[in-house]
């Protein structure tokens, strides 16, 4: 069995992974270790390799055959033997979340997973009842999942991941087609149960300025590669990188280079919107 830092939930070494009839690996040497409770955000364009990290992490895909290859979830080594349990503890939202809903009922739906898995009848009761609540959507547990919002949707999918229990939560594309206000509830609502229960959580995005918001480490992905991990700041300052893979400029980088252009000292150390505001406040107080 291989070994952990204790302080790392995930760890992946040497992984190789080929789509059936594709000539060429989608991901190349993929080496990454996640931390327990931590958030990171794995960025980079279409096609890049991004979702299909994190489906070998889940075990909804196995990587190539070598030797050197392994995949460690919560001290447990992906494997035919394992993936069930590596599923338990690593649940996924994804973009459309039209596509996961199989209940006639949210509460249904949310409960789908757990019939899955066996869990006694009284005992489910209670986590979907759990679970609808944490997410504020008690109300709507006898409603038809294709009569809710957007937002609303991905909640539910959010209940149907909670009631599990897992100790991971994907989040692959998931606020990619909720407007500005749905996709900052569903986010709060993530940061909200992190926070409390010490969730790792994985976003997958095309979103700089999310990562830098919430993120305690990027992890950059071109061409089946990792590019650069670590702190969001740090990462994105490297333009250069940034526009070769054709990621937007962190808007906060964007709104220190126009205001340094007009003049306007800005210290190096203002890295993030809310110290930029209070920066400027501050600033014009003295004025």
């Amino acid at each position: 069995m291989k070994v952990m830092a204790s302080n790392n939930i995930i760890s992946l070494k040497h992984v190789y992974f080929t789509y059936p009839n594709s000539k060429r690996p989608a991901l190349s040497d993929i080496n990454l270790d996640i931390k327990r409770g931590s958030w990171t955000s794995i960025i980079g364009h279409n096609g890049s390799g991004k979702s299909t990290i994190t489906r070998l992490i889940n075990g909804l895909l196995l990587p190539d055959e070598n030797q050197n290859t392994y995949i460690v979830v919560d001290n447990q080594e992906l494997s035919d033997d394992t993936v069930w349990n590596i599923r338990d503890k690593v649940g996924i939202v994804f973009q459309n979340p039209d596509n996961q809903f199989v209940g006639a009922t949210v509460a249904d739906d949310v409960a789908f997973g757990l019939e899955n898995r066996g869990i006694e009848h009284n005992e489910m009761k209670t986590r979907v009842v759990k679970a609808l609540e944490e997410v504020g959507m008690t109300e709507y547990a006898t409603a038809e999942p294709s009569n809710l919002s957007g937002g609303q949707k991905q909640r539910v999918a959010i209940a149907g991941i909670l009631a599990i229990r897992p100790k991971v939560i994907i989040l692959d594309e998931a606020t990619a087609m909720l407007d500005p206000n749905g996709r900052e509830s569903i986010l709060r609502l993530v940061k909200h149960m992190k926070e409390r229960d010490n969730l790792t959580v994985i976003s997958i995005t095309h979103d700089v300025n999310e990562s830098i918001e919430l993120a305690d480490n990027v992890v950059v992905v071109n061409d089946g590669k990792i590019l650069a991990t670590g702190d969001p700041i740090k990462v994105f300052e490297n333009q250069a990188m940034i526009n070769e893979i054709g990621l937007e400029e962190p808007f906060i980088f964007e709104l220190k280079n126009k205001l340094i252009k007009a003049g306007i000292n800005i210290p190096l150390e203002i890295d993030t919107e809310e110290k930029l505001v209070n920066y400027l406040c501050q600033l014009n107080s003295t004025m």
